[in-house]
């Protein structure tokens, strides 16, 4: 990836407008979204400002370090549909479309990446919001915590994923709002069909294990529906992942752990777990680097995340028993944390499976920090800020319906 920096640098009239609309857009999105409490007006705008920042800083980072970033340029540049239609490749055709159509050089291809990115992280703020009824919690402030925003603002399947996993979640709390969710759904599907496929498994696990809803026989039909999901997902899985004829599906995964091990083994930033049992795996993705293991400023600030979300998942699984609890008498509620704890389940132990690079672990988390958010706030904020009562709130009328 030999890209020439002045290409990167190169700017256009049609570079100006994407910025001066991107203020517009952030201003009137502002407005929208904006509430009744100043304080999360306050979360909301200080967000806002902050993934732009983010934006800014990744972009510049780009410029001069290897970045994704310039890789998707470069090649979206010279797109041909020989390249394919399903995982980078539809990033590629994005690059290339906008770059034709409009003509946007690479500052201003940050743009839609990033405010696709922003709105994702604004639905599950909402979704939050509405979960504790309204009512403030200190909890909201981990919205400004970094690693969610840097990693959702740069050109490439990231922004796109994060958002993507956030409208399963939406579709699956409101049940409502099915075409303005079609964009996000689809292009995760074809980006990247296993983390979609992950939230369906959470969604019927929650139908078969947890709902309060149904008959044996209602629960082994959707058992069905799942095993049939899951065949006719696996052809399409096979070509995504690479596996050859013959060759099934547990061999392809061991030849990407080793292959995966391998292609890091001398970045600086990797780990050596290959053979190491599922549970070092998950905690190694899940929370390192710790603290001792920071060797810069970036390590360092990962680090601290990382520490931030320890604490915070001691805790949500020391109260997750008397959550239930409290919920116990509101099964859609109920069921809804059942969903964000299979979805959170589900997707951090099959990618700490194969995730070796700690810069790419933090990257990958955004994948299911949206379910762990919804436990948190279901967990922490609503059960502390509810325990005298669990009514409904009327500023947020939007409230979930059994599963």
């Amino acid at each position: 990836m030999n890209i020439n920096t002045d290409i990167l640098l190169e700017t256009n009239v049609g570079d100006v407008l994407v910025g001066f609309l991107t203020i517009v857009f952030c201003a009137f999105f502002y407005r929208h979204h904006r509430l009744r409490d100043r304080r999360f007006n306050t979360v909301l705008a200080l967000f806002i400002l902050e993934h732009i920042t983010f934006t800014l800083i990744y972009y510049l980072y780009s410029l001069h370090n290897i970045a994704d970033a310039t890789a998707y340029y470069e090649r979206g540049l010279v797109y041909s549909i020989d390249m394919g239609y399903t995982g980078t490749s539809v990033v590629y055709l994005i690059v290339h479309i906008l770059t034709s159509l409009l003509g946007l050089k690479f500052f201003a291809l940050y743009w839609p990446f990033s405010l696709w990115g922003l709105m994702g992280i604004t639905w599950l703020f909402k979704i939050c919001i509405s979960l504790n009824e309204g009512r403030w919690s200190r909890w909201f402030w981990l919205f400004l915590l970094p690693n969610m925003h840097y990693w959702s603002v740069a050109i490439g399947k990231d922004s796109i994923a994060f958002t993507g996993v956030v409208a399963v979640i939406y579709l699956v709390y409101y049940k409502r709002g099915f075409l303005k969710m079609a964009m996000p759904l689809i292009l995760l599907f074809f980006i990247r069909p296993h983390i979609l496929l992950f939230g369906l498994v959470a969604y019927f696990a929650t139908l078969i294990l947890s709902s309060s809803k149904g008959n044996v026989t209602r629960k082994i039909f959707l058992s069905a529906i799942v095993a049939t999901i899951l065949i006719l997902a696996a052809p399409f899985l096979s070509t995504y992942i690479g596996t050859e004829d013959g060759q099934g599906l547990s061999d392809r995964l061991i030849e990407m752990e080793s292959a995966t091990a391998s292609y890091y083994g001398n970045t600086g930033s990797d780990i050596n777990l290959q053979g190491q049992n599922i549970v070092v795996k998950w905690v190694s993705f899940m929370f390192r680097p710790f603290i001792f293991e920071a060797h810069n400023i970036t390590s360092a600030m990962a680090s601290l995340e990382n520490s931030i979300w320890l604490v915070l998942f001691f805790l949500v699984a020391y109260r997750f028993k008397s959550c239930l609890t409290s919920l116990k008498n509101h099964h859609s509620m109920k069921e809804f944390l059942w969903f964000a704890f299979y979805g959170f389940w589900v997707s951090s132990l099959f990618l700490s499976y194969l995730i070796y690079n700690l810069g790419l672990a933090q990257r990958e988390k955004n994948n299911f920090f949206p379910y762990f958010m919804i436990l948190l706030i279901i967990v922490l904020a609503k059960s502390a800020s509810n325990k005298k009562t669990l009514h409904n709130h009327t500023s947020y009328p939007l409230k979930p319906t059994s599963l």
